[in-house]
């Protein structure tokens, strides 16, 4: 645990400043925003869903577990469409907790960030080198992970390419933190 001691300046400003390129490219450039389209007929869905009172949740359509996937009933549905995932929320989204939890899995990350770099570069490497480390971490943090679902559940180009342009301005932004503060010989 020694790393978190050298690098806690390093960890805290690194998540904040993973988590104010995610504000700037959601909030305040809504670069994201042109990969929502709006119903066509969101009234009558809207409608039609809540005379349902379907619970929270993240929902596929037609559903099958194991072996039903394969049945000529689910097929059949299947193919006859339409398909998807519905994603319902509590009408009463909290902006300030969702930040507040957003950035303390960013913390998270950094925190992982500084073992793995606290463990392969010694106090008192140059910053270029720093930077190209962690960048490397860095980048594989935010950009990697996601990219299998969004394959699988037919994410659009547009969003896969912002969500990837978000990861590399994240990853190195943190490679600029910890490259900054990074400890002395």
């Amino acid at each position: 645990m020694e790393f978190i001691g050298a690098l806690w300046h390093a960890i805290l400003l690194a998540a904040l400043a993973a988590w104010f390129w995610s504000f700037l490219s959601w909030a305040a450039m809504n670069l994201h925003g042109p990969e929502f389209r709006k119903l066509p007929d969101e009234d009558a869905f809207s409608t039609a869903l809540r005379g349902l009172k379907i619970p929270r949740g993240v929902y596929m359509f037609p559903y099958a577990s194991g072996k039903d996937g394969s049945s000529t009933e689910f097929r059949n549905k299947w193919n006859a469409g339409p398909v998807g995932m519905l994603h319902v929320w509590t009408p009463h989204v909290s902006m300030a907790k969702n930040m507040i939890l957003t950035y303390l899995t960013y913390v998270v990350a950094s925190v992982l960030t500084a073992y793995v770099a606290y463990e392969v570069l010694p106090a008192g490497s140059e910053f270029l080198r720093v930077f190209r480390i962690v960048g490397t971490i860095g980048v594989l943090t935010y950009c990697i992970a996601f990219i299998p679902t969004m394959v699988w559940f037919q994410g659009q180009p547009r969003a896969m390419a912002m969500a990837i342009i978000d990861g590399l301005v994240q990853g190195l932004c943190v490679a600029a933190v910890f490259a900054w503060l990074w400890p002395e010989a």
